[in-house]
């Protein structure tokens, strides 16, 4: 039974790595899933607002090149109303989200009044880095107006170099981060800074003055929250991609419900099979105890009476034939009968003994030559009635092992009553002795019958087999003599076997280790 509990505990543990393993390709193929749903947005957002800056920048130019003339009066008469009120109007139709523009000298200076104050400290800064560099980056920009970003073009009149500086509301940007931004996802539009700060720009609800924060840094705890990044070309934006902290909270309510269900689920199969387990050790224990009892019920009840029967039955056999002359005959059925059914008895007994471990066996030296001819002297009354004859080979000297008497003297009768039972009319056994190892004796019994058939050559030592179990089987027996040969040889430290060539001889042997 105990072998069955460590398959249980076995099994246990590969279930559980089982269990474990595929929640864990549930939360890999999630974080992938979402993680690929991330890198989409985020290309396709960044892809999106670099090729709205360059559409912008491409727009700017043509309108230079339109309106050049418009803009030549502008730069010759920059308070000139008309000229202002007009261009203005055009860039409104051709720009509906700009709300603010000037034109500076190739150093920076507006030409322009900004009044109202639209373009702001940071533009200026943005646009001397412009000039420095020849490279523009866009960015956010504060503004108590709207939080907008620009874009620049130069271009030559009257043989200087002015700039076109336009500014965008932001909330152009968040519609664009709003088509691509998945559910229970939130992209970004950041802007890095030093110490790896990231600040926020631009969300799908607006630029970052829409949302309520303590700080518009992304804290540590965001930062790792993001998926997917996507730096912007030739402009100073990364966008970021993160799913949200309900999305990765409600999944692993899930993955932990579906882990405990299925753990519910397979400790209730566990335990139904544990208490079968526990009902089918209880019962095979009560038929072990049933079986002892019964064995010792055949002991006590049987053995008894069939000793007196014997003993009644020797005695009557015995009588001078003026007493029983008609009861000779019926005596001696009924004594052979007894004796069959004391074997019966003696064999089960004995296997009983072997499976329990409590066969005893007392071990001396015998001279082997001495048991053999004393097992070949008891069985010679059985023999002669198949014209048997048995010889001994190989008898040139003594040879002493150490044995059990009686239990050697079994093996031998149950060797010798099979070569009778199976051997051939008038056949010879021949008993020989050989040494396969110098410390080995082998002991072999040859008959010269049909064979042992090649389809119960596997079973031959088994409890209770027999070549022909059908009911009308010329010989008798119960089919327990060879397994038990086989266990009294091996408790003598030795081992049995055969060799048959059907139709010619059979040899049954068993080898013991030699006294030294």
């Amino acid at each position: 039974m105990k072998r069955y509990y460590i398959a249980l505990a076995a099994l246990t543990l590969f279930i559980i790595v089982v269990i474990g393993w595929s929640q864990y390709i549930r939360y890999t193929q999630f974080y992938n899933y979402h993680k690929i749903i991330s890198q989409h947005s985020t290309h396709t957002v960044a892809g999106s607002i670099r090729d709205l800056i360059k559409q912008k920048e491409h727009l700017m130019r043509l309108f230079l090149e339109h309106y050049a003339t418009s803009f030549q009066v502008l730069i010759d008469e920059p308070d000139n109303i008309t000229s202002l009120d007009y261009l203005s109007d055009e860039m409104r139709e051709h720009f509906p989200d700009y709300f603010a523009f000037t034109i500076t000298n190739h150093n920076g200076l507006p030409l322009l009044d900004d009044i109202e104050s639209l373009v702001g400290p940071i533009c200026m800064q943005d646009l001397q880095q412009y000039i420095l560099t020849g490279d523009f980056h866009q960015r956010i920009h504060p503004s108590p107006n709207k939080y907008h970003y620009d874009v620049v073009q130069s271009f030559h009149a009257n043989g200087n170099t002015y700039i076109f500086f336009l500014s965008f509301n932001a909330e152009h940007l968040a519609n664009i981060i709003g088509t691509s931004q998945a559910p229970s996802h939130q992209t970004a539009l950041v802007l890095p800074q030093d110490d790896d700060k990231l600040l926020l720009e631009v969300l799908s609800s607006g630029a970052r003055n829409t949302a309520i924060r303590d700080s518009y840094h992304l804290n540590p705890e965001e930062k790792q929250l993001i998926v997917a990044d996507k730096d912007i070309e030739g402009t100073l934006w990364r966008v970021t991609d993160s799913y949200t902290p309900e999305l990765y909270t409600n999944f692993m309510h899930i993955l932990i419900k579906d882990t405990a269900l299925y753990f519910i689920s397979y400790s209730i199969v566990i335990s139904i099979l544990f208490i079968y387990l526990l009902r089918a050790d209880k019962k095979k224990r009560m038929a072990e105890q049933h079986k002892n009892e019964f064995l010792s019920v055949v002991s006590h009840e049987l053995r008894t009476p069939l000793t007196a029967i014997m003993g009644a039955l020797g005695l009557a056999t015995n009588l001078k034939k003026e007493e029983y002359d008609k009861s000779q005959s019926l005596l001696n059925i009924a004594y052979n009968h007894t004796k069959r059914l004391a074997i019966l008895v003696n064999d089960i007994l004995d296997m009983q003994k072997i499976e329990s471990g409590k066969m005893s066996f007392s071990m001396q030296g015998w001279d082997i030559l001495e048991l053999l001819q004393e097992s070949i002297n008891d069985i010679a009354s059985y023999a002669s009635k198949k014209n048997t004859t048995i010889i001994i080979s190989n008898t040139s000297h003594s040879i002493i092992v150490r044995c059990d008497h009686d239990r050697i003297m079994q093996v031998m009768f149950n060797l010798l009553s099979n070569a009778i039972k199976y051997g051939k009319e008038n056949d010879t056994i021949v008993v020989s002795l050989t040494f396969p190892d110098k410390n080995i004796l082998r002991i072999s019994v040859t008959d010269h019958g049909k064979g042992v058939p090649e389809e119960f050559r596997d079973r031959l030592f088994e409890k209770f087999s027999q070549a022909d179990t059908t009911a009308t089987r010329s010989t008798s027996g119960t089919g327990l003599g060879l397994s038990i040969v086989k266990s009294i040889i091996e408790a003598h430290h030795g081992r049995v076997g055969f060799e048959s060539i059907p139709g010619k001889a059979t040899s049954f042997y068993f080898e013991l280790p030699l006294q030294s």
